[in-house]
């Protein structure tokens, strides 16, 4: 059998009762699947991860916790360069404005998109209903 493409499906908050996370994310788990031989992997906040774990299970995927992670995957994104640069440099030191468990979520998403074959940015399925341009 041909080698796993490793899908990572990012910027989430959470999918555990989120029905449009689910409906896209599932959906296209299910369409790939008939065509290629795909693990996928789901970012969630970190503070919905313990809730996010059996749901995961149950669908046949991962999750992994991060922060907040949006514009700092944006394309062309350099402050999101720069922050990764000084949080390998001083990543055993402790920065006031930046949180060791932020930093190490933050390494882990980056180890993990550097792992992926194709990252899917599903941040614009939400519908928000009142808010003006």
């Amino acid at each position: 059998m041909d080698k796993k493409i490793r899908i990572l499906f990012t910027n989430l908050m959470y999918l555990n009762q989120n029905y449009g996370a689910q409906a896209i994310g599932l959906t296209m788990m299910k369409k790939l699947s008939q065509f290629i031989n795909a693990e996928y992997v789901f970012t969630v906040l970190n503070k919905y991860y313990e809730k996010d774990i059996s749901f995961s299970k149950e669908y046949g995927f991962s999750v992994i916790p991060v922060t907040t992670e949006g514009t700092l995957l944006e394309r062309s994104f350099y402050l999101g360069n720069i922050l990764y640069m000084l949080i390998k440099l001083l990543r055993n030191k402790r920065i006031a404005f930046i949180p060791k468990e932020h930093k190490d979520l933050y390494l882990k998403l980056l180890e993990e998109v550097k792992r992926s074959d194709v990252v899917i940015d599903l941040s614009g399925i939400e519908y928000v209903g009142d808010i003006s341009l």
